[in-house]
Formats: structure tokens, C-alpha cells, sequence
């Protein structure tokens, strides 16, 4: 009967402790950066048209697309190492159309936090030829951050699938850059 207990007892402590290590946000789905950045730029394309977005793919961001100082996406390549489990991006396919949507799944919401004031901080908006986006935003919802320069007409359409994406009311949106 005791080992029965004990056994039990153990059971149940390390089914308890199995939850500790879980880092996602209660609530919100967990997909990957790709799987939401492709849902987010199809209902955005489907309402806007597809013109509105000259956008090519959904390509995963890796290190060798980033710089040191974090003007690229502003992130360096430590910091999406450190704090980014995936990042992916649909961009412009010429250098003279400034538009670039990143979606980044953080480690945990900690980090997505850290991206996000790091993006604000370091984003270089002007790494296009001769044209600039309209605006630059992040939002973010529990581990995940979008990244988008875009044109006015196209940012809150952004906003909208991506809040729907992760079931929130419209993520907390940070409108870090405007071009007048």
C-alpha cells in the first residue's frame, strides 16, 4: 500500500513538474512563424488585392541576413539567437519597393518584448533605393512580434489578421516610424 502511494505521489510530482519548463503564452495558439506570417499575408492579400502587396514568399530569417548594429530587422544575430526560436519574412522583390512584413516566435513573451523595443530602438526604415515605407509598427501577442513597413492602406489591414491570428484584440501595436 505505501509503495502504491509513494508511487502515485511520484506520478503525480513529476506529471506537475513536466509543465514547469512550457514557455508559450497561456491562451494563444502555438504555430510556427511561417504557418501564421502565410495566414496573415493571405487575408491581407485577399482584401487588399493582391497589387497592394508586392511581396515575394515566406522565407525564414536567419543570421546571415542580419547586422551587427541590428539595422536590417532590428535585431543583431546574438539577439535572434538568444531570444528568437523562428522568424520569417515576406518582402518586397525589388530593392525599390519598401515593404517587408517579419513575423518572429520568441522564446516566451519576455523576449518577444525584448525584440520588439530592440526593433523600435535599431530598425533602419531607409534601406531602400530612393523610397521609404509609409510606417514602420511592431505588435506583438504573448512570444510572437510582426514587424512591418508598409504603406498606410496596409498596416492596419496587418494589424487586423495578425490580432486575428492570435486571438487577441489587436495586439499591442507600437507605430515606431512615419514618413511625411
Amino acid at each position: 500500500m505505501k509503495k502504491t502511494v509513494c508511487l502515485i505521489g511520484a506520478l503525480i510530482f513529476t506529471l506537475l513538474l513536466g509543465g514547469c519548463g512550457a514557455k508559450e503564452t497561456p491562451g494563444l495558439p502555438d504555430v510556427s512563424a511561417e504557418t501564421a506570417l502565410q495566414s496573415i499575408m493571405d487575408k491581407s492579400k485577399a482584401e487588399l488585392g493582391e497589387t497592394e502587396f508586392p511581396m515575394v514568399g515566406n522565407m525564414a530569417l536567419t543570421e546571415a541576413e542580419l547586422d551587427d548594429e541590428g539595422k536590417n530587422y532590428g535585431l543583431t544575430p546574438a539577439q535572434l539567437g538568444e531570444t528568437v526560436t523562428e522568424a520569417h519574412i515576406s518582402k518586397a522583390m525589388m530593392s525599390t519597393s519598401p515593404f517587408e512584413v517579419v513575423l518572429f516566435k520568441c522564446k516566451d513573451a519576455e523576449s518577444a518584448l525584448a525584440v520588439k523595443n530592440s526593433i523600435a530602438d535599431n530598425y533602419f526604415a531607409g534601406k531602400w533605393i530612393c523610397v521609404f515605407p509609409k510606417q514602420a509598427f511592431t505588435a506583438d501577442a504573448g512570444q510572437y512580434v510582426l514587424l512591418a513597413a508598409t504603406e498606410d492602406t496596409q498596416a492596419p489591414v496587418l494589424q487586423k489578421y495578425f490580432a486575428e491570428e492570435f486571438g487577441v484584440e489587436k495586439g499591442n501595436v507600437n507605430k515606431f516610424y512615419t514618413f511625411e
